[in-house]
């Protein structure tokens, strides 16, 4: 199966299972809000609240470009336009919040991906998995004071980015252990690449209950990659969060 075709089907099953999830709980929920006899309007258990939240992005990226690198090939100076593809992947991450007012909240979160790549200087290709992690800062505007309310969220972050490509020679560290014996294991540093961001983004935001919120957003975060600049990544984010 080609690979790309395989990497697209996981994807969009990915995709699927989040979106069931979703309907599945809201299902659920709007069930037990309904019996319950609980009023839309009215209460809305935000200001002061401590939130706990699972988050799932759905990241992509431009296609990176470099133009006239030179690289001495055999002795020669070569030169050819750099460019690097980063396929769209999933990130899991975690994250916790507080209800400043009703409107306002501020929040952090993590998370980590695994995304493939494809690099190609002239003729020559490079592709590879690697490990990205990320972390930002967010403050969230809940436009209406509702159970379901629009929201705007900016914010600042971090990224780190593991190629996996080693960048030395391997180095080994060997020692005794009482039960394996003589043990030897190897490490070498990998190219990484870290840099700060900024995002904003819209969205919903809904509070089922006084004790569990979804939030759907899409944003963009702004991101320095080197030689190529400030570049935009449009991400797709769903949350599933718990308040007390």
């Amino acid at each position: 199966m080609n690979p790309n075709l395989k990497n697209q089907a996981v994807a969009r099953i990915w995709r699927y299972l989040a979106v069931s999830a979703i309907a599945v709980t809201y299902s659920a929920l709007n069930a037990q809000y309904n019996a319950a006899g609980t009023s839309a309007q009215g209460d809305v258990f935000r200001a002061q609240a401590r939130e706990f939240y699972a988050t799932y992005k759905w990241f992509t990226a431009p296609e990176l470009r470099v133009n006239d690198i030179t690289i001495p090939v055999g002795g020669i100076d070569v030169t050819h336009d750099s460019v690097m593809q980063i396929k769209d992947t999933d990130i899991y991450g975690i994250g916790f919040g507080y209800g400043i007012s009703e409107k306002l909240n501020i929040n952090g979160e993590i998370g980590f991906g695994s995304p493939q790549y494809r690099m190609t200087w002239g003729p020559y290709e490079m592709k590879g998995t690697g490990s990205l992690f990320t972390s930002r800062l967010n403050l969230d505007y809940n436009i209406l004071s509702t159970q379901f309310t629009p929201i705007i969220t900016a914010g600042i972050g971090y990224n780190y980015f593991d190629s996996g490509i080693p960048q030395d020679q391997p180095e080994y560290v060997c020692w005794w252990d009482p039960w394996w014996g003589y043990v030897c294991d190897g490490y070498v540093d990998t190219h990484t690449a870290s840099e700060w961001t900024w995002n904003a983004g819209a969205g919903f935001r809904w509070d089922v209950t006084d004790g569990f919120f979804i939030k759907a957003l899409y944003d963009v975060t702004w991101m320095g990659v080197g030689a190529a600049g400030t570049e935009a990544f449009p991400e797709y984010q769903v949350q599933l969060g718990w308040k007390w």
